[in-house]
């Protein structure tokens, strides 16, 4: 792999990442960056149940297109995919192969392949990281991107939907701070480019220094 990584994650603001950018380095994406016209990670990783569900088959054609981590046991419907051990607890994980923490999102287990990588700088974009505090705020870069998804919260009422992004966030937090201090020990730099994003723990940087 390529001394620079690009992680993409799916906020609103990958929308306005250019194409050739995406493409000139090593990437991962996750979940639904299928929507994105025109590009697929170099690696792809899916680790929500509802959305594994919801989309089987861009899933599938993921796992024909590129190098494919599904979380066990969902990715025995996902031919070609690799099956990824998902612990519940906010844990970094130094094989990430075998198993990685959870952290409240997925791009806690995509930075703990990151730091596996032999990439010495990952770059961050689509990392928004505004939607906790209100749940009507977009959350993600396509319209359709949670189609069909239906998790258990969904209709619960926007206190329960509050509590529960409250306590995501807290998760992120955590495992946003393990990132840097595994990064640190590491040696790797982990650079957020995201205009305007609202998550800190990480160094910030402008895309076009990178572009």
């Amino acid at each position: 792999m390529a001394d620079e990584l690009i992680v993409v994650c799916n906020g609103p603001s990958i929308a306005d990442v250019e194409l050739s950018f995406l493409k000139s380095r090593p990437s991962f994406g996750a979940n639904g960056i299928f929507y994105f016209d025109g590009f697929t990670p170099s690696v792809y990783f899916c680790y929500d149940q509802a959305f594994i569900v919801a989309n089987q088959e861009p899933i599938r054609e993921m796992a024909r297109a590129t190098a494919t981590f599904i979380r066990r046991p969902w990715n025995e419907g996902i031919p070609g995919s690799k099956p990824i051990c998902r612990v519940p607890e906010t844990l970094w994980s130094h094989s990430p192969m075998e198993w990685t923490g959870s952290g409240g999102s997925v791009l806690f287990p995509m930075l703990q392949f990151a730091g596996a990588s032999d990439a010495k700088k990952v770059l961050l974009v689509g990392l928004d990281y505004d939607y906790f505090d209100d749940p009507k705020t977009p959350d993600h870069f396509h319209p359709d991107y949670m189609k069909g998804v239906e998790h258990p919260f969904d209709d619960h009422p926007e206190e329960t939907q509050l509590n529960y992004w409250k306590r995501m966030k807290t998760l992120c937090d955590q495992s946003n701070e393990m990132v840097v201090e595994n990064f640190k020990r590491l040696k790797k730099e982990i650079i957020n480019l995201t205009p305007n994003s609202q998550c800190d723990a990480f160094v910030k940087g402008d895309i076009n220094d990178f572009s």
